[in-house]
């Protein structure tokens, strides 16, 4: 990735933004509830602004050797998507009446960049 630049005087300068190669990554699909679904949208646009702010996840993924506090840093590369599933299915659910939920769900699909250049805060 590459910014650039234009001098009050001379040619527009080119520079790499980072030095460290950016890691992306696209998950399989995975099956979201609509309040599951509620839940990513409202975090991705109320904290991370529509997708402009970065976030930290504490230990994303099982690495040997890295501490318990092992923080990472993600981007989101554009808006999550959904596919709702045809019909609705019945999960199991812990309510009052101690039956089941018919819930819609949906396939959720979006792509992340980790930032390994990007120091933790906190």
């Amino acid at each position: 990735m590459r910014g650039q630049f234009q001098p009050d005087a001379g040619p527009i300068r080119t520079l790499a933004l980072y030095t460290a190669a950016p890691m992306i990554l696209r998950p399989r699909p995975q099956v979201y509830s609509s309040a599951q679904w509620n839940v990513l949208v409202t975090f991705f646009d109320t904290t991370l602004a529509h997708g402009v702010r970065k976030f930290e996840w504490t230990k994303p993924w099982r690495l040997d050797g890295a501490s318990p506090s092992h923080v990472v840093t993600f981007k989101f590369l554009d808006r999550p998507q959904i596919t709702w599933l045809k019909g609705r299915m019945t999960v199991p659910t812990a309510d009052l009446a101690g039956g089941t939920n018919p819930m819609r769900v949906g396939e959720v699909t979006f792509s992340l960049i980790r930032l390994p250049w990007w120091p933790p805060t906190g």
